[in-house]
Protein backbone atom coordinates (compact mmCIF):
# COMPACT_ATOMS: atom_id res chain seq x y z
CA UNK A 1 0.00 0.00 0.00
CA UNK A 2 1.23 3.47 -0.83
CA UNK A 3 1.88 6.10 1.93
CA UNK A 4 -0.73 8.37 0.23
CA UNK A 5 -3.17 5.26 0.24
CA UNK A 6 -2.20 4.80 4.05
CA UNK A 7 -2.45 8.63 4.84
CA UNK A 8 -6.06 8.58 3.00
CA UNK A 9 -7.46 5.78 4.66
CA UNK A 10 -6.02 7.30 8.55
CA UNK A 11 -7.81 10.50 7.65
CA UNK A 12 -10.91 8.82 6.93
CA UNK A 13 -10.37 7.21 10.26
CA UNK A 14 -9.93 10.62 12.02
CA UNK A 15 -5.77 9.81 12.28
CA UNK A 16 -3.29 12.84 12.39
CA UNK A 17 -0.66 12.45 9.80
CA UNK A 18 2.12 13.03 12.52
CA UNK A 19 0.39 9.89 13.89
CA UNK A 20 0.94 7.53 11.27
CA UNK A 21 4.46 9.04 11.22
CA UNK A 22 5.18 8.12 14.24
CA UNK A 23 3.46 4.76 14.30
CA UNK A 24 5.71 3.99 11.02
CA UNK A 25 8.73 5.20 12.67
CA UNK A 26 8.13 2.78 15.58
CA UNK A 27 7.34 -0.11 13.15
CA UNK A 28 10.67 -0.12 11.48
CA UNK A 29 12.02 0.66 14.35
CA UNK A 30 11.07 -2.63 15.26
CA UNK A 31 11.30 -4.50 12.41
CA UNK A 32 14.78 -2.94 12.22
CA UNK A 33 15.88 -4.18 15.79
CA UNK A 34 17.67 -7.60 14.93
CA UNK A 35 19.84 -6.34 11.97
CA UNK A 36 20.62 -2.98 14.43
CA UNK A 37 21.91 -5.68 16.88
CA UNK A 38 24.13 -7.58 14.92
CA UNK A 39 26.08 -4.82 13.60
CA UNK A 40 28.99 -4.00 15.87
CA UNK A 41 29.24 -0.74 17.26
CA UNK A 42 32.25 0.24 15.63
CA UNK A 43 30.23 0.25 12.33
CA UNK A 44 27.25 2.24 13.94
CA UNK A 45 26.80 6.40 13.76
CA UNK A 46 24.66 8.37 15.69
CA UNK A 47 23.22 11.90 14.01
CA UNK A 48 22.08 14.46 16.32
CA UNK A 49 20.54 18.00 15.17
CA UNK A 50 21.79 20.84 16.09
CA UNK A 51 18.55 21.88 17.52
CA UNK A 52 19.23 20.08 20.87
CA UNK A 53 21.84 22.27 21.40
CA UNK A 54 21.44 25.85 23.77
CA UNK A 55 20.31 29.32 21.52
CA UNK A 56 23.70 30.42 22.63
CA UNK A 57 26.14 27.34 21.76
CA UNK A 58 29.78 28.07 20.63
CA UNK A 59 29.86 25.20 18.74
CA UNK A 60 31.75 25.78 15.27
CA UNK A 61 30.72 24.34 11.75
CA UNK A 62 33.24 22.29 10.13
CA UNK A 63 32.88 20.37 7.25
CA UNK A 64 32.18 17.36 9.81
CA UNK A 65 29.22 19.18 11.27
CA UNK A 66 28.95 20.97 14.20
CA UNK A 67 32.02 20.68 17.00
CA UNK A 68 30.75 20.87 20.64
CA UNK A 69 32.84 22.51 22.72
CA UNK A 70 31.54 21.24 26.07
CA UNK A 71 30.53 24.43 27.42
CA UNK A 72 27.52 22.95 29.41
CA UNK A 73 24.52 24.94 28.20
CA UNK A 74 22.88 21.85 27.21
CA UNK A 75 23.08 17.93 27.41
CA UNK A 76 24.63 17.39 24.10
CA UNK A 77 28.06 17.18 24.89
CA UNK A 78 28.15 15.06 27.66
CA UNK A 79 26.19 12.33 26.11
CA UNK A 80 28.38 13.03 23.05
CA UNK A 81 31.15 12.03 24.90
CA UNK A 82 29.48 9.00 26.26
CA UNK A 83 28.33 7.71 23.03
CA UNK A 84 31.78 7.71 22.14
CA UNK A 85 33.16 6.17 25.02
CA UNK A 86 30.35 3.14 23.72
CA UNK A 87 31.94 3.06 20.34
CA UNK A 88 29.91 5.19 18.23
CA UNK A 89 31.07 7.89 15.79
CA UNK A 90 28.93 10.70 16.59
CA UNK A 91 27.71 14.02 14.02
CA UNK A 92 25.87 17.29 15.21
CA UNK A 93 24.36 17.59 12.02
CA UNK A 94 23.20 21.18 10.70
CA UNK A 95 20.96 19.22 7.92
CA UNK A 96 20.71 16.64 5.81
CA UNK A 97 24.01 16.94 3.41
CA UNK A 98 26.28 16.13 6.13
CA UNK A 99 24.41 13.04 6.81
CA UNK A 100 25.04 12.22 3.04
CA UNK A 101 28.50 13.58 2.93
CA UNK A 102 29.30 11.11 6.18
CA UNK A 103 27.59 7.98 4.56
CA UNK A 104 30.05 8.77 1.93
CA UNK A 105 33.17 9.24 3.59
CA UNK A 106 32.44 6.39 6.70
CA UNK A 107 30.82 4.26 4.77
CA UNK A 108 28.30 3.21 8.79
CA UNK A 109 26.33 -0.04 8.44
CA UNK A 110 23.82 1.13 10.98
CA UNK A 111 22.96 4.84 11.64
CA UNK A 112 20.76 6.10 14.92
CA UNK A 113 18.68 9.40 13.76
CA UNK A 114 17.62 11.31 15.90
CA UNK A 115 14.98 14.49 15.39
CA UNK A 116 11.82 15.53 14.93
CA UNK A 117 9.03 13.18 12.87
CA UNK A 118 10.07 14.40 9.51
CA UNK A 119 13.50 14.96 9.54
CA UNK A 120 13.76 11.05 11.58
CA UNK A 121 11.08 9.60 8.71
CA UNK A 122 12.92 11.11 6.00
CA UNK A 123 16.23 10.23 7.61
CA UNK A 124 14.89 6.44 7.30
CA UNK A 125 13.62 6.20 4.11
CA UNK A 126 17.48 7.72 2.54
CA UNK A 127 19.18 4.81 4.91
CA UNK A 128 16.56 2.22 3.53
CA UNK A 129 17.47 3.43 -0.10
CA UNK A 130 21.38 3.42 0.53
CA UNK A 131 21.05 -0.35 2.44
CA UNK A 132 21.97 1.00 5.69
CA UNK A 133 20.39 -0.14 8.73
CA UNK A 134 18.48 2.61 10.15
CA UNK A 135 16.14 3.72 13.82
CA UNK A 136 14.96 6.89 14.65
CA UNK A 137 14.61 8.19 18.27
CA UNK A 138 12.41 11.19 17.75
CA UNK A 139 12.32 14.29 19.76
CA UNK A 140 10.33 15.19 22.91
CA UNK A 141 9.75 18.78 21.98
CA UNK A 142 10.19 20.13 18.69
CA UNK A 143 10.89 23.69 17.03
CA UNK A 144 13.98 24.10 15.49
CA UNK A 145 15.60 25.78 18.46
CA UNK A 146 16.52 24.19 21.90
CA UNK A 147 14.42 21.33 21.33
CA UNK A 148 14.30 18.14 23.82
CA UNK A 149 15.34 14.55 23.04
CA UNK A 150 15.01 11.86 25.68
CA UNK A 151 18.45 10.62 26.33
CA UNK A 152 17.61 7.63 27.65
CA UNK A 153 15.23 6.16 25.23
CA UNK A 154 18.61 7.43 22.71
CA UNK A 155 20.79 5.15 25.02
CA UNK A 156 17.97 2.26 24.44
CA UNK A 157 18.71 2.19 20.94
CA UNK A 158 22.44 2.97 20.88
CA UNK A 159 23.02 -0.66 23.46
CA UNK A 160 21.19 -2.85 21.44
CA UNK A 161 22.98 -6.07 20.91
CA UNK A 162 25.39 -4.90 23.26
CA UNK A 163 26.31 -6.64 26.76
CA UNK A 164 24.92 -3.09 28.34
CA UNK A 165 21.80 -3.69 26.63
CA UNK A 166 19.74 -3.92 30.01
CA UNK A 167 21.92 -1.71 31.96
CA UNK A 168 19.29 1.19 32.88
CA UNK A 169 21.50 4.62 31.66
Amino acid sequence: MSEGMSKAICRFFGLEDQELTAFFIRLHNTLSTSSFQAVPIEERAIFIPQCLRAADCPAHLTPEGLVCRRCGRCEVGENIDRLEEIGYKVWIAPGSTLIKRMFKKYHPQAIIGVGCLMEVKEGIDMCDKAGVVAMGVVTIKDGCVETLVSWPDVYDVALLGTDAEKTVV
